[in-house]
C-alpha cells in the first residue's frame, strides 16, 4: 500500500475513531468533524485522482451520496442520529460508492449481532415477539392503529 492509500483510509479510520468515542461520550457526532471529512474527501479525490479532478471529485461524490442515502432511511425511521449520516457519507468522500457499500454492509452485519446479543443479555426477545405479533393482528386486521402506537385491546389480544 504506497502512502496515498494510507491517507484514503487512514483519514476515516481516525475519524471514525473519534466520532466513536464523541458517540459513546456525548452521544454526539459533531459537524466540526463530519463536515471537514467531506470537503477533504473531494479535494483529496479531485487532487490524487488518476483520471484527473473532475473525475475524482464525481468518485468522491458518489460516495457521498451513497453512504449519506442510505443512512439517511434509518435516521428518518429514528434509529440513527444526523451525525451519524454525516459521518458516513464523509466515509463515502474518502472511500467512493465502492468501499462505501461494502462499509455499509460489514457495519450492518456486526450490529445485527450486536443487536442480538443485547436482546439475549437484556431478555428483550419476549418484547420483540410481542411487537411482531402485535403487527401481525394490525395488519391481519387492518386496524387503523398506527403500528408504532399499539392500543391496549391489541396488546392484550398476543400477550400469553
Amino acid at each position: 500500500m504506497d502512502a496515498i492509500q494510507w491517507v484514503q483510509f487512514g483519514t476515516p479510520l481516525l475519524a471514525g475513531a473519534i466520532a466513536g468515542v464523541t458517540d459513546a461520550w456525548k452521544y454526539k457526532v459533531y459537524n466540526w468533524l463530519t463536515f471537514p471529512l467531506i470537503l477533504g474527501g473531494v479535494l483529496f479525490h479531485a487532487m490524487t485522482f488518476a483520471e484527473g479532478g473532475w473525475a475524482g471529485a464525481c468518485y468522491s461524490l458518489s460516495g457521498i451520496t451513497l453512504g449519506f442515502v442510505v443512512l439517511l432511511v434509518f435516521h428518518l425511521m429514528g434509529g440513527i442520529g444526523a451525525g451519524d449520516v454525516k459521518l458516513m457519507a464523509g466515509f463515502g468522500a474518502w472511500l467512493g460508492w465502492q468501499y462505501t457499500l461494502e462499509l455499509f454492509l460489514i457495519a450492518a452485519v456486526v450490529m445485527g449481532i450486536y443487536s442480538i446479543g443485547l436482546l439475549l443479555f437484556f431478555g428483550g426477545f419476549r418484547k420483540l415477539r410481542d411487537r411482531i405479533m402485535i403487527a401481525i393482528v394490525q395488519i391481519q386486521t387492518q386496524s387503523p392503529t398506527s403500528l408504532f402506537n399499539t392500543s391496549e385491546r391489541i396488546e392484550d389480544a398476543v400477550k400469553d
